[in-house]
């Protein structure tokens, strides 16, 4: 049950009803500090939010970029928050099917290479 100063500082963030979309980052190599999450700005426009998201995703300094909904639920008297987009970098990774193809082809190269080499001194 949530307590009244809860309640209260969910009512003074925003108006009943007022939607905030904050735009947040991730640095992969975080600093000293550890803090690798930053928030840049909150808007109360999505538009404007995804376009701020979509820049900095563009500048390749970050490896995910989120955009954030918060709202007001005045019927439950609580903030609700979830992530509405999430831009994300994914590495290329080499499968181990694709591995065992690229070991079998290099066995059989070699395999290739020594039988001829035999065959052509005798």
């Amino acid at each position: 049950m949530p307590s009244a100063a809860m309640r209260d500082s969910a009512k003074k963030s925003a108006p009943p009803g007022a939607i905030e979309y904050s735009v947040y980052s991730f640095q992969k190599s975080g600093g000293a500090s550890g803090d690798r999450w930053k928030k840049h700005d909150s808007f109360s426009d999505m538009t404007k939010a995804v376009e701020q998201a979509e820049t900095l995703f563009a500048t390749n300094e970050y490896c995910r970029v989120e955009i954030k909904q918060k709202y007001t639920d005045p019927k439950n008297n609580r903030c609700v928050d979830m992530t509405l987009k999430t831009y994300e970098r994914k590495g290329v990774r080499i499968s181990g099917t694709v591995m065992a193809l690229g070991g079998a082809v290099a066995c059989g190269v070699i395999a290739f290479i020594a039988a001829y080499i035999v065959g052509t001194k005798m």
